[in-house]
């Protein structure tokens, strides 16, 4: 009986390292695509800015939203992960 309980211990503490490891690498991913989606934001303000001069948002350029951001999209290569 103590024999298994150790054996079970030693299972319980593999298992929860692996958990702890898991949890870490998850937040390193984490804030890897919190990173990227700040880049990426910061890049499209700035392409968009070139393209279009800081007109405003207005009716016009709200309506062509959608294909701004496509056209970026397909600039930048990422348009097949969609």
């Amino acid at each position: 009986m103590l024999h298994k309980i150790k054996r079970l211990r030693a299972s319980y503490k593999e298992s929860y390292d692996q958990l702890k490891a898991l949890r870490s690498e998850i937040d390193y991913c984490s804030h890897l695509v919190d990173q990227c989606r700040q880049k990426f934001m910061t890049e499209f303000e700035q392409w968009y800015e070139t393209i279009y001069g800081g007109q405003g948002a207005d009716a016009n350029h709200a309506n062509g939203a959608i294909e701004v951001i496509m056209e970026y999209f397909i600039m930048i290569g990422c348009f097949g992960y969609w």
